[in-house]
């Protein structure tokens, strides 16, 4: 707060300049800033222009200053608060995109277990499906070798006895008819047996 000056300050200010204005007449002249008669205008018209700037100062300049100075802080102050909801919005959304992410590892996990279990079923399904198919065509393959088996000794048999019996004509000149021959073959059969 800046001090007032009364009144009566000035005008004892201006009755102890005057002897110096009369002194200053003897003085050459000079500058005009330094002539010493001129001396009570300029401190009269210095007092003008500090009270009009004082003034200014007081009612224009210092009121603008701090309404900036308010609308600053209150414009800080809302920023703040913005960026503290701002920050507790992250947060919360952090939280969920965590329980989510948590709730779709769980599920996903439980879509793998599952599906390996269907995969396992329909798997070992397939596999009783085609054990069936490879017994039945296995039974059909050893019923088809021993019919062709059955085939090939009955015309093993038949073959011998023709064999034996074109031997035994021709080695010892004696004839015998095709069931001696299938019975002597019969009995070596037994024999290695």
């Amino acid at each position: 707060m800046i001090r007032r000056f009364p009144a009566h300050g000035l005008a004892a200010l201006i009755v102890a300049l005057l002897p110096a204005v009369a002194r200053a007449e003897d003085v050459k002249p000079g500058m005009p800033q330094l002539d010493p008669s001129t001396y009570p205008s300029q401190l009269f018209w210095l007092l003008v222009f500090f009270v009009l700037f004082y003034l200014f100062g007081w009612k224009v300049a210092m009121p603008r200053v701090g309404g900036i100075i308010a609308r600053r802080q209150a414009q800080i102050s809302g920023d703040l608060g913005q960026a503290t909801a701002a920050s507790a919005e992250a947060q919360r959304l952090n939280h969920e995109l965590d329980a989510g992410l948590s709730t779709a590892r769980e599920e996903a996990q439980a879509l793998i277990v599952s599906a390996t279990s269907e995969i396992r079923d329909h798997a070992a399904a397939q596999d009783e499906i085609l054990n069936k198919d490879l017994v039945q065509r296995i039974e059909q393959a050893e019923s088809s070798i021993n019919a062709s088996r059955d085939a090939a000794l009955g015309t093993i048999d038949s073959i011998s006895g023709g064999i034996v019996q074109e031997t035994l004509m021709k080695l010892a000149h004696v004839e015998i008819d095709s069931q001696e021959a299938a019975r002597a073959i019969a009995q070596v059969d037994l024999k290695k047996g």
